[in-house]
């Protein structure tokens, strides 16, 4: 694997492209050698967010916290949370599957996702919100209990979500808030359902551009089922008092919305909104704030 590090390569590059090609795509050549773990680590840095570890049920986990998440820390920069009164409400952020694959045969040694939007989002948030990693992703795939088939066939697996509850349960923002809203995009939302069902003083979960039933998105692409995952469409009903918001993208090609569950419509509590030009990507983040608005007040009703 390339790297972009040490004088003699860096010379080497520039004596072969260099005069070719311009400084300009010399360095967007070094950006593109980095590990998705890297870029990930530059990006949250960029967008002021700190980093954290937690152990979960078997696999570790990387968390990022927002600027007011952070600002609840004791100055050791430990896990030791100064909750304010007032502080009632948790936002946790979930990614989604990233790239697990090199290609349709060969799993990547590294799932995390090159373009993120959970980190973004995590940051545009004002509410005291933080980033939960999913098992071996976030530059932890070569960690203890890793193995390809947590980021595969098995990437909503009981023992992924086992782990992820595990780890939000330890983390004091979740113990010291009075409710927790788990956001997640893509997969992401997948294993929102998941862990809603698992744990205490869940307010909502709030779906963008969710993977609600993936043996029907498997089918559609013609992806090899994830044979090790768990399904929510297949699961028992969430409890009443946990509202759920699903948005859809309706140019979304990769999750369109005729994917969406009957199921999930006939459970209690459920608002699903259609976003007229959103596909997968565009514009979850260019509209958060607003977003976010909408989220609070479909809660200050209940």
């Amino acid at each position: 694997m390339l790297r972009c590090s040490g004088k003699e390569r860096l010379w080497h590059y520039w004596s072969q492209y260099g005069q070719a090609f311009g400084l300009a795509a010399l360095i967007s050549f070094c950006t593109s050698c980095q590990a998705p773990a890297e870029r990930q680590q530059q990006l949250a840095q960029q967008l002021g967010l700190s980093a954290l570890q937690v152990s979960g049920k078997g696999f570790s986990h990387r968390l990022f916290l927002n600027a007011p998440a952070a600002a609840l820390l004791g100055t050791s920069g430990k896990l030791t949370v100064r909750p304010p009164a007032e502080f009632a409400r948790l936002h946790v952020y979930l990614e989604g599957d990233g790239d697990p694959w090199l290609n349709r045969t060969q799993p990547a040694p590294d799932p995390t996702a090159r373009h993120p939007l959970a980190l973004p989002l995590l940051a545009s948030d004002p509410a005291p919100a933080l980033y939960l990693g999913r098992p071996c992703y976030d530059g932890l795939a070569r960690t203890s209990g890793c193995a390809p088939r947590y980021w595969t066939s098995h990437r909503y697996s009981e023992a992924v979500v086992a782990s992820m509850a595990a780890a939000l349960r330890q983390v004091p923002h979740y113990q010291a808030s009075s409710d927790t809203v788990l956001i997640g995009h893509s997969g992401g939302a997948t294993l929102a359902m998941l862990l809603a069902a698992r744990l205490p003083r869940i307010r909502a979960v709030v779906s963008l551009a969710g993977n609600l039933d993936p043996d029907a998105w498997a089918r559609l692409h013609q992806y090899s089922p994830l044979t090790g995952s768990l399904n929510p469409a297949l699961g028992p009903a969430l409890p009443d008092t946990i509202t759920q918001i699903y948005f859809l993208g309706a140019a979304d090609r990769n999750i369109p919305p005729t994917l969406f569950p009957v199921t999930l419509l006939q459970q209690n509590n459920v608002r699903m909104i259609l976003v007229e030009e959103y596909n997968h990507r565009c514009c979850w983040l260019q509209d958060w704030r607003s977003l976010l608005s909408q989220i609070d007040k479909i809660l200050s009703k209940r």
